[in-house]
């Protein structure tokens, strides 16, 4: 699967002719990466990215902590411990693997509504920084990623579909109608083809940021650090740097990279990793 790299170790592999899949637990991969863009995650939201520089002038690198498929090792770094009235376990829903938990996922896509971005009395520290009107933008081009068809027109939290909504016989005082949709797309196959053919995205595997480094002055993201379950340790340079693990690792990564910051990176206001929402069943 792989082309031509940078064989000397300490180099950064800047040298790449074409896109890259390569193995971090493969001794011949190199330790180090220099790219415009760096993604750490190939899960929905990294795979998305990355598929927007396609063939174009940028080089990306996507950093995937797991393999192709699963396996308990791996999996064994999202656990942790829950604190809190619910007993959460922070490694029952998610998987560190190509596709990310979209691969735990049923495939169910309900639109946000307005109350859900929006500041509540009752709530405190509620309201979103983005606005309702400002992620509707984005949403024909989520649609288009997931598979969902142009007719399924997006409502205030659902779908407008009139042969669903209001069919059931609710107590129309206390409930509210939600239509889903259940996107076919299965991530980890669709965009395969993508980390095989395109010029310049390079998809290492079996690497896990352990930690960003922030120049000496706080202000941005000098170095990204990586490491394997074997010991292996390296760097990844970039220009960019985009989380797209999740709600839980990209605060656990942040709270990590506390080299310049004692607190974390970005948690100056001590909210990094606050307010986190789930369902605890579905």
């Amino acid at each position: 699967l792989s082309t031509t790299w940078s064989r000397r170790r300490g180099r950064y592999a800047d040298d790449w002719t074409r896109l890259l899949i390569l193995d971090y637990l493969d001794p011949s991969a190199p330790d180090d990466y220099q790219c415009d863009v760096c993604i750490i995650g190939a899960g929905p939201a990294g795979i998305t990215i990355a598929s927007a520089f396609a063939d174009s002038r940028f080089r990306v690198c996507v950093i995937e902590s797991g393999g192709f498929d699963s396996d308990s090792m791996t999996h064994a770094l999202s656990e942790g411990d829950p604190v809190g009235p619910m007993g959460f376990d922070p490694a029952m829903c998610r998987l560190r693997a190509v596709g990310g938990s979209s691969r735990l996922w049923c495939g169910g896509c309900v639109p946000l509504a307005r109350l859900d971005v929006s500041p509540r009395d009752w709530v405190p520290a509620s309201g979103w920084p983005i606005g309702f009107d400002e992620l509707a933008q984005w949403w024909g081009r989520a649609r288009a990623i997931l598979g969902i068809p142009a007719g399924q027109t997006i409502g205030d939290g659902g779908f407008d579909h009139s042969r669903f909504t209001h069919a059931l016989p609710l107590r129309t005082g206390s409930t509210v109608d939600r239509v889903c949709y259940i996107s076919p797309v299965k991530f980890q196959t669709r965009y395969r083809e993508l980390f095989g053919a395109s010029a310049n995205i390079t998809l290492l595997l079996h690497a896990t940021l352990t930690e960003l480094v922030a120049n000496t002055g706080g202000s941005r993201v000098q170095d990204g650090c990586i490491g394997n379950l074997a010991g292996r340790r390296g760097i990844v340079r970039a220009r960019h740097y985009v989380l797209a693990g999740g709600g839980i690792e990209n605060a656990r990564l942040l709270l990590a990279s506390d080299g310049i910051h004692p607190a974390g990176m970005g948690n100056r206001h001590d909210q990094v990793g606050r307010h986190f929402m789930d369902h605890p069943r579905c």
